[in-house]
């Protein structure tokens, strides 16, 4: 799905997640990249802060990070319910909170920060 000023994709989609970026997987099956580095200094560029390593904003209400990816953000949604394809083998395990927090625990691992926008929507 594609927004105005965002690509959107579902957390199921995610193929890999490493200390430099997520990769994940379009309906082509194409992979692509979510760059931590590029997004740390697009998201400086953007908010004039040169001392922070954000890379996304995070929302908890709607389960979603957005990232400061270069050409358009990139918008993870997390899906609610478990997920089975048994032509993809893709499973979704644990609550989408519990996946949510995940994500946010390892982007810190990695050195980075999400700023959290829950509070103003």
């Amino acid at each position: 799905m594609k927004s105005i000023d965002s690509f959107i994709i579902a957390d199921d989609k995610i193929d890999k997640i490493n200390s430099s970026n997520i990769l994940y997987k379009s309906k082509d099956v194409k992979l692509h990249e979510i760059n931590f580095e590029e997004c740390s200094k697009k998201f400086k560029a953007e908010h004039l802060c040169l001392s922070c390593n954000c890379v996304a904003e995070r929302n908890v209400i709607d389960f979603s990070f957005t990232f400061y990816t270069l050409e358009y953000k990139t918008k993870i949604l997390f899906k609610k319910i478990f997920i089975f394809d048994i032509f993809k083998t893709k499973y979704l395990r644990g609550k989408r909170i519990d996946r949510f927090r995940h994500l946010q625990l390892l982007i810190q691992k990695y050195g980075y920060t999400s700023y959290d926008v829950s509070q103003f929507n």
